[in-house]
């Protein structure tokens, strides 16, 4: 959170993880990037990074608890957006040779190239 908050995309992307699926579909969207866009993120991972920071970075949690599974851990988080209303959500981290991981979902990179794809069109596919 102190990345996002921060727009480090560099170290905020370096904290996720990208599930088969979600890696295939976010090399997908950034490929439909133009090049100026391409060079700015430079990876999709970095894409995915910048999505977050505009889409939903909170401005506060509070952790509500922690479900440790096997593969991964769960936390269950209380989080209170720029609206001024809160929410529940949950993150799934993982543990990685070089440290924990936010595992981004297929569905959250779905969720992010929806959000891309109306701003074109709005912006009249430029």
């Amino acid at each position: 959170m102190w990345a996002a908050a921060g727009g480090n995309l560099e170290a905020l992307a370096t904290t996720f993880v990208l599930e088969e699926g979600a890696r295939t579909k976010a090399a997908a969207v950034f490929a439909t990037l133009p090049e100026a866009a391409r060079a700015q993120y430079g990876t999709p991972e970095k894409l995915i990074a910048a999505l977050f920071i505009a889409k939903d970075l909170p401005l506060s949690v509070k952790l509500g608890g922690v479900v440790a599974g096997p593969e991964s851990t769960k936390l269950l988080l209380q989080v209170q957006t720029a609206g001024g209303g809160s929410q529940q959500t949950n993150i799934l981290l993982r543990a990685e040779p070089d440290g924990w991981r936010v595992i981004v979902a297929e569905d959250t990179v779905g969720k992010y190239a929806a959000m891309l794809a109306g701003a074109a069109k709005a912006d009249g596919g430029k």
